[in-house]
């Protein structure tokens, strides 16, 4: 097994294409794990689980050879999504060969349904070949509370279109609480927010069905530039992580879905890192943090960058937008680089005790740079507001804007010398 081939080394804010798998050689059976892992000041934490390898877990999908009568080997695949769907290849993990897949069920109830009981937990394109799911026929969702989508893993697959027939597009409708959900290294495209999108379009949306989701990942994914929905949006969600996703070009509608990242309602323990965003929206990424739960505490955002064209009177980044609601507790905004003609952030929230943290961000805005008075400076840290001059295409310093600031504000991390 290795973590990052090559042994030990220092790993700065940019990812490699290593960064954060762990491999080790595909023999079947079961492999104790353990990593170690230690920060710059020499404290460590350690994680140690078991994995248990079987080819019994793979069925594979290949359009171009594949048979829906086929077992579902590797030698032996079926062909289509709806051939995968109408068996029973329940919690398995199915591996799409290179090509285009329908998504959808059955004629009459076309959506299919995430139970892990029944189909396969996870959906993976195979490495090095290009996989295109067509949603334009169905989306996926959940609705047995039972069992529901709980350990589901997406990756390595392009999701391309939407349905035409329904009010609010959510390509992934996640309801009935779920648990380790994990979407990796995917792409939405050519999506539309749907025929009224009053409520919550989006790519991946986790919605309000009382408790809390539980431990949701969306790392390095992608909108492409006919997205018309948010990637994401929280609620009732705790432990969730919204890394190195990015999405280039896109200009979305006005509804109540045109974010990048959204944590809505009750989004608890939320690191939202390293995410880059250039196009039009309603914000780049917002912390509406509405309460209708609980609580929303313990959130961090940093090291992102977004260059924003904005829509009407909007801000790239939105803090605490629910007014009648308290603010989310113990909340960081730091090295953040906004590029804005619209507002830079946006702190609201009219109901303290625990205003945001707000340090070492770099900004330009073409309208108000911060605006709202709910959150916390420090001079030891300080934000710095420059000319849009002072940027690059991708929001990185340029001239004296990075002799004098480089590594001190904005998400840009410098190489080592």
């Amino acid at each position: 097994m290795a973590l990052n081939p090559g042994g030990e080394r220092l790993l700065l804010h940019t990812p490699t294409p290593d960064y954060g798998v762990i491999e080790w050689d595909p023999v079947t059976g079961t492999h104790d794990f353990s990593v170690r892992v230690t920060d710059q000041s020499g404290a460590t934490t350690e994680f140690s689980w078991q994995v248990v390898t079987d080819d019994d877990a793979f069925v594979f999908v290949d359009a171009t050879a594949g048979d829906d009568t086929a077992a579902g080997d590797i030698d032996h695949p079926l062909a289509t999504f709806a051939g995968l769907w109408n068996r029973s290849f329940a919690g398995r993990i199915a591996v799409f060969r290179e090509g285009t897949y329908e998504v959808f069920a059955t004629a009459d109830a076309p959506s299919p349904i995430l139970d892990r009981t029944r189909t396969p937990n996870a959906l993976v394109g195979f490495p090095g070949e290009s996989v295109t799911f067509d949603m334009s026929r169905g989306h996926f969702r959940t609705s047995i509370p039972r069992f529901g989508a709980s350990d589901f893993l997406a990756t390595g697959i392009d999701f391309v279109g939407s349905r035409a027939d329904l009010r609010n597009n959510r390509l992934f409708n996640i309801t009935r609480r779920q648990s380790r959900m994990t979407f990796w290294d995917c792409s939405f495209d050519s999506n539309t927010a749907g025929t009224d999108p009053r409520d919550n379009p989006g790519a991946i949306t986790f919605m309000s069905d009382g408790g809390y989701h539980e431990n949701i990942a969306v790392i390095g994914c992608r909108l492409g530039s006919g997205a018309k929905t948010q990637l994401i949006v929280t609620f009732d969600s705790n432990h969730v992580l919204l890394e190195g996703n990015r999405a280039v070009g896109v200009n979305m509608p006005a509804n109540n879905g045109s974010n990048f990242l959204n944590a809505k309602d009750d989004t608890n323990n939320l690191t939202v890192r390293n995410n880059f965003f250039q196009g039009g929206a309603s914000s780049a990424i917002t912390n509406y943090n509405q309460i209708t739960l609980d609580s929303a505490a313990n959130q961090e955002l940093c090291w992102n960058t977004a260059i924003f064209d904005g829509m009407g009177v909007s801000a790239a980044i939105s803090i605490n937008g629910s007014s009648n609601t308290p603010a989310a507790t113990n909340t960081y905004v730091y090295r953040n680089t906004v590029i804005s003609q619209q507002d830079a952030f946006r702190f609201l929230g009219g109901m303290p005790p625990s205003p945001p943290l707000f340090e070492g961000n770099a900004y330009f805005s073409a309208g108000r740079g911060v605006f709202g008075s709910d959150k916390v400076t420090t001079s030891a840290i300080a934000n710095v507001e420059l000319a849009e001059t002072d940027f690059g295409t991708r929001g990185e310093f340029v001239g004296s804007a990075r002799a004098m600031h480089g590594g001190l504000a904005g998400a840009e991390v410098l190489a080592l010398p």
